[in-house]
């Protein structure tokens, strides 16, 4: 019964975490673009500040593979199931590029 209260007590503040992590990172954007026009800055934003973070404090411990047969300057398709809200903080972190959504 403790185990089902802490576990609900830490995807409730994880949710929380997620929200406002959410906000900060989008108004982080927004008000960034009005004075700095390099997109490099944005994949920063969403790569460390937002992504990361979110991983490291959820606990989530991500296994990569076949890196190596990424294609090097070209374009490429990524399909995932989207099993859960993880995906996106998931793949943009672990990914050689950051992704467009």
């Amino acid at each position: 019964m403790i185990l089902i209260v802490f576990s609900s007590i830490r995807g409730a503040l994880l949710t929380a975490f997620f929200i406002l992590q959410s906000l900060n990172s989008a108004l982080l954007i927004i008000v960034s673009s009005w004075f700095i026009k390099d997109r490099s800055w944005y994949d920063a934003i969403l790569g460390v500040f937002w992504t990361r973070s979110l991983l490291t404090l959820s606990g989530v411990q991500v296994e990569v593979r076949g890196v190596e047969h990424w294609p090097k300057g070209r374009g490429c398709l990524v399909v995932f199931n989207h099993a859960s809200w993880m995906d996106i903080a998931i793949l943009t972190t672990k990914l050689p590029v950051v992704p467009r959504f």
